[in-house]
């Protein structure tokens, strides 16, 4: 990522390599899904 990525860019990126990876035999995009909305909770974006 550049340097003048946002917390937003960061978290489409990192939910998009998690499920494009295939981790989990079922729910990847389930999973994907959450890891994002945690990654942002956990950034201090809980609106």
């Amino acid at each position: 990522m550049n340097p003048s990525s946002n917390i937003y860019d960061l978290t489409a990126a990192y939910g998009y390599g998690l499920v494009k990876n295939h981790c989990f035999v079922d729910g990847n995009k389930r999973i994907g899904f959450v890891v994002m909305a945690v990654f942002l909770l956990r950034n201090g974006y809980d609106d």
